[in-house]
């Protein structure tokens, strides 16, 4: 009886080495496979080139509710010479696109007195920035790409205004990936833009995704890494971060949460949540900010306590400012 539980124990333990054995490879994997999925978009991007200059003001349609479709610049871009090695299988497509309505039409809605006219689909599409163009026609959810300086984030962004989570665990293709891909919240509209544009990634263990976000709660860090970089597939722009910070439950009301808002009703909406930054965040990088000015919000996981988050969070360069003046004099 002695012999049988010891061997029972001895395969029980091997079976369990095993298991662990798997579920680590398996990750080596998974994240060896988005780091080359964006290595490829990123190549895709540079071989592309880069035109004009950073802008600072945009305008365009609200997200539908619905999903995004293969773009249709697809067969313009098909008659063009794209490289081999783009010819991947795109991420997924519905078959039925819900897209802004034309102007003009009995479905579009009326744009209330003051607010910009909305672009239709082919203008978005008629100023797509050229190092996004084959990117975008490979999957009509990317919506833009974040680069962080330091932090070897340099990914694309995807939004999918039908179901917030639905690159939470699948890569820019579409596969199942724990790694996932920067999701973009689906309420914002990254055109007009959102007051505030809040991008959700993982907090990856292996540093992958925003694993090493949580270097901003340091001053000396900002010191040295002060700007982050979003465009959007139309207007590229730059923000300083003005603070970093750790939160309860975001979607809560409860005492010393802090909120996801993408637009605000008002100047004292957004004072407020200006006043919960400047109250939580580690410290003051002597950036100033106000209502007049456009957010970035970045959100990843927080073990501090339950429901936890971590924020970065930057304004846009303002009209007569230059990266220059924030980064480190030499």
């Amino acid at each position: 009886m002695r012999r049988f539980w010891i061997v029972a124990l001895v395969i029980i333990g091997v079976l369990c080495i095993g298991a662990s054995g798997w579920y680590f490879i398996d990750r080596a994997r998974q994240e060896q496979t988005v780091t080359q999925i964006n290595d490829e978009l990123r190549q895709l991007k540079e071989n592309a080139g880069s035109e004009g200059e950073t802008v600072f003001g945009v305008t365009a349609v609200r997200a539908a509710e619905g999903v995004h479709e293969m773009p249709a610049i697809a067969e313009e871009l098909l008659e063009e010479d794209i490289p081999e090695e783009t010819g991947t299988a795109p991420g997924p497509v519905p078959d039925e696109p819900v897209l802004p309505p034309e102007a003009g039409t009995d479905e579009a809605q009326e744009v209330p007195e003051g607010e910009p006219e909305p672009l239709t689909r082919a203008e978005i599409e008629a100023r797509i920035l050229p190092e996004y163009k084959t990117i975008y026609l490979r999957n009509g959810d990317f919506i833009g790409w974040l680069t962080i300086p330091g932090l070897e984030v340099d990914h694309p962004v995807v939004q999918t205004v039908w179901d917030n989570s639905y690159y939470l665990y699948r890569d820019f293709n579409g596969d199942d990936n724990k790694n996932g891909t920067l999701i973009l919240e689906a309420g914002c509209d990254p055109f007009l833009p959102s007051q505030n544009l809040i991008i959700y990634g993982h907090k990856m263990s292996s540093g992958a995704m925003f694993g090493t976000l949580d270097k901003y709660e340091k001053l000396s860090w900002w010191r040295e890494h002060p700007l982050v970089q979003f465009d959007t597939l139309i207007a590229r722009r730059q923000y300083v971060v003005i603070g970093c910070l750790r939160a309860v439950q975001l979607a809560n009301n409860g005492p010393g949460s802090f909120h996801y808002v993408t637009d605000f009703a008002d100047d004292a909406e957004l004072e407020d949540w200006l006043n919960r930054i400047r109250r939580a965040r580690y410290y003051d990088p002597g950036v100033d900010f106000g209502t007049d000015d456009m957010y970035l919000t970045l959100s990843t996981c927080s073990y501090h306590e339950d429901n936890g988050r971590l924020l970065v969070i930057a304004r846009a360069l303002r009209e007569d400012e230059k990266p220059e003046d924030f980064l480190p004099r030499e």
